[in-house]
C-alpha cells in the first residue's frame, strides 16, 4: 500500500492539471457538457438529478505513475479542464488493480480526504496500461492473444495489478476526448501512429462511454498500432480514432510532449456522426 506522502509527491496531479488547462485553451475538451443545446433547462436538470451529478464532463485522461505503480484517473463528472493539482483537493484518483468487471483503488495509508468517483473509464485506462506492459513483458502481441491472457489470468485470480510487479510500463500517459484528427493536418507524422479498431469485428457504431463494448473496440485499434504491439517504449503518439466517437491518444513520454502534439502537432474537428 502507498502512502499518503508518496501518493501527494506523485506528478500525476500536476501533469493531469496542466494537460486539462492546455487541451480546454485549445477547444479540444470542455470542462462541462453544456446540456442545454439538447433540451429546455429544466429537461437538463432532470437528467443530471437522475444520474446524481452536478455537471457531464467531455473527456478523461490518467497517468502511470511507474514507480508507485499506480494509475492516475480524473474523476467522473464535468471539471475536466479545471482540474486541481493539488492532490488535497481529490482531483485525481488512484487505482492500483483491476478485476475482470472493475478496479480497485489505491487508497493511501494515512489518506486525510475522501475521493470522489473516477471516470467511467476507469477500467478501460487500466487495461491499456496493463496490455502495453505485457507487451513489454513478451507476454502478448496481440488483441486475441490479450484476452486469452485475460481468460486464463481471471480464471485463477481475482484480481491484477495494473503494472504487474516486474514489468515496465509502455504508455504512461492516456487522453480520451471527442474529437479526431482531421485529416492531413499532422505536421510530424514520423512522431504519430493513427490506428482504427477492428472493423470485422466491432461495426461502425458509438459505443457510449465507459462499455465493455467500447473498452474492447480500442483494444482492437490499438494492437492494430506497430508501435503498442512490440516490445519496447511507445515513443509514438498512437491515436485510436473511434467511429463516431473521437479519440484516445497514448504515449510513453514525458506527458507535455503527449499535449503539446494534440495542441499543436495537427488539427482538430469533430467526429463524423454513424
Amino acid at each position: 500500500m502507498i502512502s499518503w506522502l508518496e501518493w501527494k509527491g506523485s506528478p500525476v496531479h500536476r501533469d493531469i492539471a496542466q494537460a486539462g488547462r492546455a487541451l480546454g485553451e485549445a477547444g479540444i475538451i470542455e470542462d462541462k457538457v453544456v446540456l442545454d443545446q439538447y433540451g429546455s433547462s429544466r429537461q437538463a436538470q432532470l437528467v443530471l438529478r437522475f444520474l446524481e451529478r452536478a455537471a457531464l464532463g467531455e473527456g478523461m485522461r490518467s497517468q502511470l505513475d511507474p514507480q508507485l505503480r499506480v494509475m492516475g484517473v480524473t474523476a467522473t463528472g464535468g471539471g475536466k479542464v479545471n482540474v486541481s493539482p493539488d492532490p488535497m483537493d481529490g482531483h485525481v484518483i488512484p487505482i492500483g488493480r483491476l478485476t475482470w468487471e472493475g478496479y480497485v483503488r489505491a487508497i493511501p495509508r494515512g489518506c486525510p480526504i475522501a475521493f470522489p468517483d473516477p471516470s467511467i473509464e476507469t477500467h478501460e485506462n487500466g487495461m491499456v496500461y496493463l496490455a502495453g506492459a505485457l507487451v513489454n513483458a513478451g507476454l502478448v502481441d496481440s488483441f486475441d492473444g490479450f484476452l486469452r491472457f485475460l481468460k486464463d489470468h481471471f480464471a485463477r485470480h481475482e484480481r491484477i495489478d495494473i503494472l504487474p510487479e516486474g514489468m515496465q510500463p509502455k504508455a504512461l500517459a492516456i487522453e480520451h476526448f471527442h474529437r479526431q484528427p482531421r485529416k492531413g493536418s499532422i505536421k510530424d507524422p514520423s512522431k504519430v501512429e493513427i490506428v482504427y479498431p477492428d472493423l470485422e469485428r466491432f461495426p461502425r457504431i458509438d459505443f457510449p462511454c465507459g462499455v465493455r463494448e467500447a473498452e474492447l473496440q480500442l483494444l482492437s485499434a490499438l494492437f492494430r498500432a506497430q508501435a503498442f504491439r512490440e516490445p519496447g517504449p511507445l515513443d509514438k503518439v498512437v491515436i485510436a480514432v473511434l467511429p463516431g466517437h473521437g479519440s484516445v491518444a497514448l504515449y510513453g513520454g514525458p506527458r507535455e510532449e503527449l499535449t503539446d502534439i494534440l495542441v499543436n502537432g495537427m488539427e482538430m474537428e469533430q467526429p463524423m456522426r454513424v
